[in-house]
């Protein structure tokens, strides 16, 4: 069976300066698509915050991009 190299979780860095991590969930075997990423936010606990979803088939280049704009939102709507 050949496997796939894939990436691991991607960190992303926020306009305030934090971090976001984006992890991706896979499609079959030798897809490079990705089916859902969660987008999660660094509490006391690690980056156990997931504050949204993001459903695919997307790549993981998107993914982060739309992760990034998600957080990024987020912060702002708690700071305004």
């Amino acid at each position: 069976m050949m496997s796939v190299d894939r990436p691991w979780d991607e960190f992303v860095t926020l306009k305030n300066g934090k971090r976001a991590l984006i992890k991706c969930f896979w499609g079959k075997q030798l897809s490079s698509a990705v089916i859902k990423a969660r987008v999660l936010i660094e509490d006391s606990t690690g980056f156990g915050t997931i504050i949204g979803e993001i459903d695919g088939p997307v790549t993981q280049q998107e993914a982060n991009e739309t992760g990034l704009e998600m957080a990024n939102n987020w912060y702002d709507r708690r700071s305004g």
